[in-house]
């Protein structure tokens, strides 16, 4: 068996033993025949990048005033879809680079992983729900949307996954404290070195903290990219010490996203409060975190630059912050 997780199908004619299900619970369901049509469609009109006009998203879910009562969460549209969205439309997309293999968990209604999929146009999109019911929807949501992207089953703790991938998003994915290490198997085991790990985290019965120590454990860091309320933010994760996503300032002030191999031969360039905002390559070309650029226009050598040495910058961002 390899040593990534294989991936299992989706059976459309029987539940999987999933920990998503509560038969047990009929008061949840009993709830939904309150409402003789309980189904909604969601709508959004997004503006894609370089001219390619707007999409117009629509995926048909429960209505929101019954989400807290369904079996399965993924059958309705929460809050922190909206913030993944807006993170996602902020990247810098291009019909002629900047493509992934990217990888949605928890789907849902596929609120997130199809606008991914019209993003992503060079790469290739798989969106993955643990839920049979809601696979079966987010199929048919996939296709009122004109395709574009697989649907798979991946059930946490239970199947594996067989390959890695340059992006793997999740929204409004943890409920109870116990999904949080299963969530990080997969990502880890799933992500490759040069990837990242897209967060949107709704504030439930789960700490955040738990959420980053779990991260920690695992030797990835974090940044906050995305700010909503009531602590619903958008977070990207990266393994530690592999490949870091960076963005190259040209004299014309272009930003080109790059991924770059830390090393002994590579300096960080860290904030005083430690955090890596940069790096340093051999020939003494300053790379810069997305949304950090440097206050001044310094030489290396006016900071006395030492191979094996952290660098330590003043450091602003776009806002002047």
């Amino acid at each position: 068996m390899s040593k990534f997780e294989k991936w299992i199908e989706a059976d459309h004619t029987s539940k999987p033993d999933s920990e998503e299900l509560d038969d047990t619970d009929p008061e949840g369901i009993s709830n939904l025949f309150l409402d003789t049509d309980p189904l909604d469609t969601f709508e959004r009109t997004y503006t894609l990048p370089e001219g390619r006009g707007e999409f117009t998203m629509s995926v048909v879910g429960h209505k929101q005033e019954n989400g807290q009562t369904l079996s399965s969460t993924g059958l309705t549209l929460w809050r922190a879809a909206e913030y993944m969205n807006s993170y996602l439309l902020k990247r810098p997309w291009s019909s002629t680079g900047e493509s992934y293999n990217a990888m949605e968990l928890g789907s849902g209604i596929g609120f997130n992983g199809i606008l991914l999929s019209k993003l992503n146009v060079n790469g290739s999109t798989t969106l993955t729900d643990g839920d049979t019911d809601t696979l079966e929807n987010l199929v048919e949501n996939v296709e009122r949307n004109g395709g574009g992207c697989e649907v798979k089953q991946l059930r946490w703790g239970v199947d594996k996954v067989e390959r890695v991938w340059d992006m793997i998003i999740a929204s409004d994915v943890i409920y109870v404290p116990n999904v949080v290490p299963l969530l990080f198997d997969v990502v880890t085991a799933g992500l490759s070195e040069v990837g990242v790990f897209v967060l949107a985290y709704a504030r439930r019965n789960v700490k955040f903290e738990m959420v980053l120590e779990e991260a920690e454990k695992r030797g990835m860091v974090w940044s906050k990219e995305e700010t909503g309320v009531d602590g619903e933010n958008v977070w990207v994760f990266r393994k530690g010490e592999g490949l870091s996503e960076i963005i190259v300032k040209t004299r014309t002030g272009r930003e080109i996203r790059l991924g770059v191999k830390l090393s002994d031969t590579v300096l960080k360039v860290k904030n005083k409060l430690g955090a890596v905002e940069g790096l340093v390559l051999p020939d003494k070309q300053i790379l810069l975190m997305k949304g950090v650029t440097l206050e001044n226009e310094k030489t290396l050598d006016q900071y006395g630059v030492v191979k094996g040495t952290t660098i330590f910058y003043r450091l602003q961002d776009h806002t002047g912050n």
